[in-house]
């Protein structure tokens, strides 16, 4: 190796090692798409026959999957969840602290977090046009099932009266599939627009 290639390798290291692992770019993205979360996440309808009301926090995640990917959404959404345990008024009906979080209805809390993953993962293949609402349409399906599954098996282990698993889907699943289909569609319809604006933060 010569004397000039020894120079360009010494400088493509430096560059390496001065790379942060998060840019202030993507710091940015990360914490608008958190302030998102605690707007819209405590807004909540509740249901008569159900202790699970309905909420923008599914809809934040799929957007948080399609605008920042697997990784930067995984870390807007453990920050969303630390902010909650912390005592921020954050979750569902303004609730916060470890009984929401660790409590009957907190798996569907957690139950984010692998949702994010799936459809942030699915987004490495989108492109514009149909393929892209394909991508979204099925990855953000098959992380709200994983979501659903985390969030009941938690509910069933942690309700304190008896109940089965399919007791506990009419509660918190199946009233919400319709608008989570919906919440889904219009999260595809906006992601093209959404992710040309967002990517003026760079």
């Amino acid at each position: 190796m010569n004397q000039n290639e020894q120079t360009e390798s010494k400088k493509e290291k430096e560059k390496t090692a001065k790379k942060p692992a998060i840019s202030v770019s993507e710091m940015t993205k990360v914490a608008l798409l958190t302030a998102v979360m605690c707007i819209l996440a405590p807004v909540n309808f509740t249901l008569p026959f159900t202790e699970i009301g309905i909420t923008f926090g599914s809809f934040v995640v799929y957007l948080m999957a399609v605008l920042l990917g697997a990784k930067l959404g995984s870390f807007s959404i453990l920050l969303y969840l630390l902010l909650g345990l912390c005592g921020l008024p954050v979750f569902s009906s303004g609730g916060s602290g470890a009984g929401k979080l660790f409590g009957p209805t907190g798996g569907y809390l957690i139950g984010y977090l692998p949702c994010v993953i799936i459809l942030g993962l699915f987004m490495r293949k989108y492109k514009k046009g149909v393929l892209g609402y394909v991508v979204i349409i099925l990855g953000a399906i098959l992380g709200t099932i994983v979501l659903y599954a985390f969030g009941t098996t938690w509910f069933v282990l942690r309700y304190t009266k008896d109940i089965s698993v399919l007791g506990a889907m009419k509660m918190c699943v199946f009233p919400f599939i319709p608008l989570d289909l919906v919440k889904i569609l219009v999260t595809a319809i906006l992601a093209a627009p959404l992710k040309k604006a967002i990517s003026r933060l760079s």
